[in-house]
């Protein structure tokens, strides 16, 4: 996208009273358009819902833009947005009389105090399973059967706006599972480092081999590494010199069980973004270079050795444990190995397909309105949503009066430039307030979970660079430093990804990867469980590795002692 003539550093003012955090773990550079008119009411929308399912005093999260930027604001069950406490002393007197006499905080503290015994995730999980997953499949499909070339023009904008009601539905969908994912696992790392001195990396070690999706791994993968491996004129056109966009679609026509499975296959895998939430890069159907890489690493593997140790990991844990806490230990992992691969397979089978499926018809808008001159370039329309795309496509408006603000923006700003809080920090009130066991206990599950995602070690002060420990092992290997999608097209096989963060987008070149390095995030942070899932060296929360190890460079990396050294 052009960039535009340089302007003074845009203010970040706190869009509302109250305090407000960035979401910096998914979002590392700015989005508008179609993602910034969804987003908001469907986060909010899904937070609310688990929510008031679990009991949760969280009525839900306040979300608003600045800058492109996404700020976030919990809000209480009963209080006004952004409304600042009283000090504290009156607060607490205030905050037991409406537990005592607010009729929904007393329904909430009511589902909170048993949710611990009906652990609801058990038949959450077996619904997503059964019911919710393939009609998820099923809607993703019925949209991205559409060829939007052969739309009319009214037709095309009414496309667009049948997209973008389907991506407030899946990102609702999504945020409604936070609770399903989030609880049992904190739940389970806070007991357990209550219970014992064990470090993150063994107490996460009996969840390796429980989120297939986390290593790459489907249902669709797999059958499609099957079919593959049984025809071998179509593993000769996944080898052949053809460019990859050929060989890719070469596969997706290919007859018989070959072309069905890798039509499955890009229906949820191939709409995902090459990288994160930026509707700017391509997708995977568009890009598929790493990914071709990735399925012939994977034809390779003939043994997936990624759930072997995790029942001897267990029992080592079990043992540490005090005798009269080994039961409850129990129910605990098993929860937690339950719910463990919902976090990525409701990402990956739910809202991401529908990024790739509003890229395509955004980019046949922009197409149409730049041949007609409304727009300067096509993916301007990638900076609009589907109502100004239908009004501008039907000839009702002129191109949005900000849009070369929104793309000035988008060019010049990223994550870095977005301070983490606006506004007086103000602490929520302690678990400890909460009038029963349930309530307290839910409270610091997710407290832990959300505060673990954006985690990082203490400043480094040594020539090598200190993280925590995320997945055990030491490897050597060349630095690829990720911090676009075209970054990803770079990884070859053995190599350590250097990132700020990362997001399910990487799941394509996991079979080549060595190694994870990042700047953000603890043991329950996405690179965490990925490097864990497949099995190499993970240091993350480093605070500062991509601004000192060169794109390159050849470094080791230690998932034991969280250290990182230049070589």
């Amino acid at each position: 996208m052009a960039t535009t003539q340089a302007k003074a550093a845009p203010r970040f003012d706190a869009p509302g009273p109250g305090t407000w955090e960035m979401d910096a773990a998914h979002f590392p550079r700015p989005v508008f358009g179609t993602f910034q008119r969804v987003f908001p009411a469907a986060f909010e929308n899904g937070f609310r819902d688990c929510c008031a399912r679990y009991g949760m005093l969280l009525e839900t999260m306040d979300v608003k833009f600045v800058n492109g930027f996404p700020y976030m604001q919990p809000r209480i069950v009963g209080a006004p947005p952004g409304g600042s406490p009283p000090p504290k002393p009156i607060f607490f007197v205030m905050f037991k009389l409406l537990t005592t006499l607010h009729p929904e905080i007393r329904k909430r503290m009511a589902i909170a105090k048993t949710i611990f015994e009906r652990r609801p995730w058990r038949d959450e999980i077996a619904d997503w399973d059964t019911r919710v997953k393939p009609a998820t499949i099923a809607a993703h499909r019925e949209l991205d059967a559409m060829d939007v070339k052969l739309l009319d023009d009214a037709a095309l904008g009414q496309h667009c706006l049948a997209v973008e009601s389907h991506t407030t539905r899946m990102l609702s969908q999504d945020h409604s599972y936070n609770l399903t994912c989030m609880v049992p696992i904190g739940d389970y790392l806070g007991h357990l480092r209550r219970w014992t001195t064990l470090d993150d990396p063994t107490l996460m070690a009996p969840l390796r081999g429980f989120s297939d999706i986390s290593a790459g791994d489907s249902v669709e993968r797999r059958r499609l590494l099957s079919a593959l491996r049984s025809d071998p004129q179509a593993m000769q056109a996944l080898e052949n010199e053809n460019s990859p966009e050929e060989r890719w679609q070469r596969l997706r026509s290919w007859p018989g069980e070959v072309g069905e499975a890798m039509q499955d296959y890009c229906l949820v895998f191939g709409n995902g973004l090459a990288h994160g939430l930026d509707l700017e890069t391509r997708t995977i159907n568009e890009d598929p270079g790493p990914a071709l890489t990735a399925l012939k690493a994977a034809l390779e593997v003939q043994d997936d050795k990624r759930t072997h140790g995790a029942s001897d990991a267990a029992n080592a844990i079990r043992a540490a444990v005090p005798q009269a806490y080994r039961e409850a230990f129990d129910v605990l992992l098993e929860d937690a190995q339950l719910t463990y691969r919902l976090r990525d397979e409701r990402h990956l089978y739910g809202v991401m397909p529908t990024f790739g499926i509003a890229r395509r018809v955004l980019m046949e808008s922009g197409r149409r309105l730049v041949a007609r001159g409304v727009l300067a370039e096509e993916a301007h329309a990638l900076l609009c949503d589907a109502q100004e795309l239908a009004s501008m496509l039907e000839g009702r408006m002129a191109a949005p009066e900000d849009l070369l603000e929104r793309a000035h923006l988008y060019a010049t700003l990223s994550a870095n430039d977005a301070p983490e809080v606006i506004g007086p920090k103000n602490a929520p009130p302690p678990s400890s307030w909460l009038p029963n066991d349930g309530a307290r206990r839910l409270m610091d599950a997710l407290d832990l979970f959300l505060g673990d995602m954006a985690k990082s070690a203490s400043a480094n002060i040594h020539d090598t660079i200190e993280g925590i420990a995320v997945s055990k092992g030491v490897v050597e290997g060349v630095a690829r430093l990720c911090r676009t999608a075209t970054d990803l097209d770079r990884v070859c096989k053995g190599d350590i990804l250097v990132a700020p963060l990362t997001t399910p987008a990487i799941n394509v070149v996991l079979p080549l990867l060595g190694g994870i390095v990042t700047d953000k995030g603890g043991a329950l942070s996405h690179a965490a469980i990925v490097s864990r899932e497949y099995g190499i060296p993970g240091v993350v929360g480093t605070r500062e590795a991509t601004a000192r190890i060169a794109d390159g460079t050849r470094v080791r990396v230690d998932g034991n002692t969280g250290v990182v050294t230049v070589l």
